[in-house]
């Protein structure tokens, strides 16, 4: 684990890194979500191949600090891998993000596109309007969603994981760590998200994946949605589509094999 003091947000951002060759794989998670749950084992499957990789803890997350002025926008997050990549002295990395760390991914490349040659977006936020997740999370207030939403939340993911529900356990055990009210405002941030990212997603230069979990298809939902968008607008615009069969929205916890089987034939 390696740290980095991070002056304009007074606070420590600290990450994990795995030697290898090739280009740099950096891991962006999911809505506060630590990185090594959400993508270890991924990046230690046996059938992919050792690249050099870095997974990230957002502020608020995992072992990072939880600093109470940071404001947990999308922008401001992608700020602060941007300087994690300076401090290791990387380029022209693969950027991999899922859901919200899509979304940080693309506003990465936005900001510092010599850091990122290929983007790939795991059913990442495009337009506003959040994800089912998301969208419920913010529809109550900050201060019920701290002191009694999100617990109570928990305290029913923990007793379903000792059950044996393994979906809730990993869910509780990547959450409760992590600083709720940062677990809101990225929530809200990702609701709220600008207009026209969409586009510029579009307008990017490089090389741009978005990976769909099969059962999240919009043929499969019946909709579109600010995470699962239109595979054929996508096309459209020079994205490549890769889809992960059999599972949904949690594609590399629930079948990681297939997700990097998908990942493998993208990079």
């Amino acid at each position: 684990m390696k740290s980095l003091f991070l002056e304009e947000f007074d606070a420590t951002i600290r990450y994990h890194v795995i030697d290898g060759e090739g280009p740099a794989i950096v891991y962006l998670a999911a809505l506060s979500f630590p990185s090594l749950p959400n993508f270890l084992p991924s990046a230690t499957h046996p059938s992919m191949p050792r690249r050099h990789s870095v997974f990230v803890d957002y502020l608020g997350v995992g072992y990072s600090e939880h600093p109470p002025a940071f404001d947990h926008s999308m922008q401001n997050h992608a700020k602060t891998v941007a300087s994690i990549l300076d401090q290791e002295g990387l380029t022209a990395c693969v950027v991999v993000g899922h859901s919200m760390g899509g979304t940080v991914g693309i506003y990465l490349a936005l900001q510092r596109p010599e850091l990122v040659s290929h983007l790939v977006v795991c059913e990442g936020n495009l337009t506003t309007g959040g994800g089912a997740g998301t969208r419920y999370f913010t529809s109550v207030p900050q201060d019920e969603f701290v002191a009694n939403f999100f617990p109570k939340h928990l305290a029913k993911w923990r007793e379903a994981g000792r059950e044996g529900d393994q979906s809730a356990a990993w869910r509780c055990g990547a959450w409760e760590g992590s600083d709720f009210i940062g677990v809101y405002k990225n929530s809200l941030a990702l609701v709220q998200l600008d207009n026209d990212l969409k586009q510029k997603f579009f307008d990017l230069p490089m090389k741009r994946t978005f990976i769909y979990g099969e059962a999240s298809l919009p043929e499969n939902t019946g909709e579109v949605t600010a995470d699962a968008p239109d595979p054929d607008e996508l096309k459209a615009n020079g994205v490549s589509i890769g889809v992960v069969p059999d599972v949904g929205h949690m594609m590399m916890v629930l079948n990681p094999s297939g997700f990097v089987d998908v990942l493998k034939s993208e990079l």
